[in-house]
């Protein structure tokens, strides 16, 4: 599931550009829906992670899922995933003010010849 998630999130930047570049308000809101959903899903497989219930069964692979190398959860592991999840929020909030300033003008920059 991981592994899928790398090029369904390119996908979805990609339709998140176009979807800005055209005004196009659902597909816009179906990113702002799936990057609150990937931040969730990233921070849900963190915290089992590192939980302490679920902590056995990713003792071997928690290198290699975290890519965090084998710095400790409240070392410089936690500052990238600290990071990370800030720039999705980072993106969220850049994403809804595209969408709140569609209609001002941004089409018609984008695309001269669309009137």
């Amino acid at each position: 599931m991981t592994l899928a998630a790398i090029p369904v999130a390119i996908i979805f930047i990609f339709l998140a550009i176009w979807s800005v570049k055209h005004e196009i308000h659902w597909l816009q809101a179906l990113f702002d829906v799936a990057i609150v959903g990937g931040g969730a899903y990233f921070g849900v497989k963190l915290w089992r992670i590192y939980d302490a219930d679920t902590q056995a069964i990713y003792q071997n692979d928690r290198k290699s899922l975290t890519i965090f190398g084998t710095f400790d959860v409240t070392g410089v592991g936690l500052i990238v995933a600290a990071i990370a999840i800030m720039l999705m929020a980072s993106t969220l909030v850049v994403s809804i003010i595209c969408q709140i300033n569609f209609g001002k003008g941004l089409k018609k920059y984008c695309n001269p010849n669309v009137e």
